[in-house]
């Protein structure tokens, strides 16, 4: 497997920059689609892992439990991040004080992988960080390996896949 080249990077980069725009790569046996969907009023990355987005995949916790992350969301999912305001953190130090507030972990910042990037450039960072090896496949490709995976038996028809032999 080789890895991309910084030219195949900015195409990919372009690719997702573009409405329906649309990647795939197999990252270590795990087949990745990275497809422009609309959330609301503007375009998000949506990562589809096997040709799946599952819940059981996305996860919720406190910053200091991130290593019980599932491991498809460490190594394809954004991970955000959010600290309580600085009004609340006085107010429970003013209640509890310092150290109880720092035993019971009550300003602990809470984080969230979730299958969605804003931007081309925050997936290719994640993706290249979180996987030593990156093929980039054409959709053919991709869609042969997936009929060639083992199907689960609670699902039909994997996510991603609808409309897709209109590419």
């Amino acid at each position: 497997m080789a890895s991309p080249t910084k030219a195949e990077w900015e195409k990919i980069k372009s690719d997702l920059s573009t409405p329906y725009g649309r990647a795939f790569f197999n990252c270590e046996g795990y087949l990745i689609a990275a497809i422009i969907e609309q959330d609301k009023m503007k375009l998000i990355i949506a990562v589809h892992v096997n040709g799946w987005i599952r819940g059981k995949w996305f996860w919720h916790g406190k910053e200091q439990d991130i290593d019980q992350m599932p491991e498809i969301a460490r190594r394809f999912y954004c991970l955000k991040t959010k600290r309580p305001p600085a009004k609340r953190v006085a107010q429970d130090i003013k209640i509890f004080g310092k150290k109880r507030c720092l035993e019971r972990g009550l300003h602990a910042a809470f984080c969230t992988a979730l299958p969605w990037f804003n931007t081309p450039g925050s997936f290719i960072a994640h993706l290249k960080k979180h996987n030593p090896s990156i093929e980039v496949i054409d959709f053919n490709t991709y869609q042969a390996a997936q009929k060639a995976l083992i199907p689960d038996e609670d699902n039909t028809v994997p996510a991603g896949t609808a409309g897709a032999d209109c590419v």
